[in-house]
């Protein structure tokens, strides 16, 4: 096609410099031989007409058909055993599937066909006799879609949601693998977000429990709407004042960067100092990633929450080699009580 193109270039190119040529010779002809020379040029650009439009009709040709570019690679599905715990990412997987490749499934049948290929076990023996039958729902993608979700979907989403949202548990898991597990759960259902809040503080893990109670309560959006309208506080829900000034909120604890220093490494780090505190506290996991010196400590010590009660992880019974703590301007040493899941990594008490 290129050689093809390249020689009809050329072919042009002579014959517009013969027409030229014969233009300035027939201005040099005798009289007598006019029809001659005029004949000859309208010849010329007869053919050369018929060369353009040859020309065109290459370069059209020669436009990259975009119908046979590649397409990216799209994984194929695993098949799907009848496993009512799987079908609902299974059906997703499948639509998504077909949506990507319109071309390939063009139609009802080709749709249903696919995912008939997909299925095997028990689900293979449910639509087998579909497919000896010819049934009509063979040419009918979104009835056979309804087909197969009432044989194998949840018939009661909402329901299955709830039973597996009261069994729901944070464990030993990230208290986000927690959450993302319970916002999943949580789109089958109508609840009021008040039970929500209520049930996912139930399922958190006894430790997080205590952390929470130490921390305000957070607000619902109604609350937070009706504390903007009433012009409430939205820290305290008092009127008069606004949460950043409120009178209510602790002064007694503050945080200021600290220095524990030990014999072969300093630690610089930021430590709540609180003067409600009854003790000093270093988180077990810091301690654990510096190696930090810790002893086992002559009487258990048993750390309440706010309201109380005592801390889900039990009694204190390891402590800190006395460490040398650097803070502002003074400096002393400190035998930390080692605990875990603090929300600050060391707190250092001043009971007044």
């Amino acid at each position: 096609m290129e050689n093809a193109y390249e020689q009809i270039v050329a072919s042009l190119q002579s014959l517009q410099q013969q027409v030229e040529d014969l233009s300035h010779q027939q201005t040099q002809v005798e009289m007598g031989h006019p029809m001659h020379v005029g004949a000859l040029l309208q010849e010329l650009q007869e053919r050369i007409g018929s060369l353009q439009e040859n020309q065109g009709s290459i370069q059209v040709n020669q436009r990259p058909n975009t119908s046979f570019m590649k397409k990216p690679k799209i994984c194929m599905l695993e098949k799907f055993d009848g496993d009512r715990t799987k079908f609902h990412g299974f059906l997703q997987q499948v639509k998504l599937y077909i949506c990507m490749q319109p071309d390939r499934y063009p139609d009802e049948a080709s749709k249903v066909g696919f995912i008939g290929t997909l299925l095997c076990g028990q689900a293979l023996s449910w639509f087998a006799p579909i497919l000896e039958k010819n049934m009509a729902v063979l040419q009918d993608y979104e009835g056979f879609l309804r087909e197969l979700s009432a044989t194998f979907g949840d018939t009661d989403t909402s329901r299955v949601a709830e039973t597996k949202l009261r069994k729901l548990h944070q464990g030993n898991r990230l208290a986000s693998f927690y959450a993302s597990e319970f916002r999943q759960l949580i789109c089958d259902l109508t609840w009021h977000e008040d039970y929500f809040i209520s049930q996912f503080r139930w399922g958190l893990r006894d430790d997080v429990k205590d952390l929470l109670l130490t921390m305000p309560e957070p607000l619902t959006l109604e609350e937070k709407q009706r504390r903007r309208v009433d012009k409430l506080c939205l820290y305290c829900g008092n009127p008069g004042h606004i949460a950043i000034n409120c009178p209510n909120k602790r002064t007694n604890s503050r945080v200021a960067a600290t220095l524990l220093i030990m014999p072969k490494k300093t630690l610089s780090l930021i430590a709540l100092v609180d003067s409600g505190a009854s003790s000093c506290f270093i988180d077990e996991g810091l301690v654990k990633k510096h190696g930090i010196p810790i002893r086992r400590k002559n009487k258990p010590v048993v750390a309440e929450v706010v309201d109380g009660r005592p801390l889900a992880s039990g009694n204190i019974t390891m402590e800190t080699t006395p460490l040398r703590v650097h803070l502002g301007d003074h400096e002393s040493h400190i035998c930390f009580n080692v605990i875990s899941s603090l929300v600050h990594l060391v707190i250092i008490g001043t009971p007044g």
